[in-house]
């Protein structure tokens, strides 16, 4: 069975959240992307092996998806700086091993907890090795070890940009976040797939043995429409 021709489409679009990497992180896992993106052939009409370039993208871990298009950038990182600032304030004053939750809204941060960002300073999450996945969009992956600071601030998120449901007695839909960051977008065979990832095991020996880590250093806004070279990152709050 041949690999598929890359498709780009998405159900759905709008803004997501993005962790971004640090500087050095970041320029370290676009080369790896680079590369992989290069990596998948694809067979044409007439059998013949040609290359076939799957699409690059900025290295990122998915926080949320998706904010409706017709929000206002500047709505979405005013509430995004809130978030932080209650996460970063509910780090600092529970500890890293503490899990208390906080308010469920962004909005109505105070003066003071919008100065506290300082919990999330050291905000390092670590990776698992690269493994191939079974959709478009988690093609080949590193699963994100989960951590506290990670888990509230998607909880915090998910609270500030879904709306409250209309009636009381609905159920909650439970939470189904898998955090990772992507490597590979593409289409593929599930041997094509598993090739691709031990590549990315091998070339990355960190990531390979389960000890690499990355720095979150913002968050990135990201218009999501179209095809994956056509997306946007528009804004970013810095952590």
């Amino acid at each position: 069975m041949s690999d598929t021709k890359p498709k780009q489409s998405s159900s759905s679009s709008g803004y997501a959240i993005w962790l971004i990497p640090s500087a050095n992180e970041k320029t370290h896992y676009q080369h790896l992307i680079n590369r992989l993106s290069k990596l998948a052939d694809t067979d044409d009409d007439e059998g013949t092996r040609k290359s076939s370039p799957f699409p690059s993208f900025e290295p990122h871990i998915t926080l949320f998806a998706f904010i409706p298009l017709d929000t206002p950038i500047g709505e979405i990182s005013n509430t995004l700086r809130q978030v932080v600032a209650r996460v970063a304030a509910q780090i600092s004053s529970s500890g890293p091993e503490r899990s208390d939750t906080m308010g469920t809204r962004g909005a109505g941060a105070s003066a003071s907890e919008l100065e506290s960002c300082k919990g999330l300073e050291d905000f390092v999450l670590g990776l698992l090795p690269a493994q191939s996945g079974r959709s478009y969009f988690q093609s080949v992956l590193a699963p994100v070890k989960p951590s506290t600071k990670l888990l509230s601030l998607r909880e915090q998120t998910v609270a500030a940009f879904t709306p409250s449901p209309s009636d009381s007695d609905s159920p909650q839909k439970r939470d189904d976040y898998f955090p990772h960051l992507s490597l590979f977008y593409g289409d593929c065979t599930p041997t094509k797939r598993a090739e691709i990832a031990a590549i990315a095991n091998s070339d990355d020996p960190s990531l390979g043995s389960g000890g690499a880590t990355v720095t979150i250093k913002e968050l990135g806004i990201v218009r999501c429409v179209g095809k994956v070279e056509e997306w946007e990152h528009v804004e970013s709050v810095v952590l």
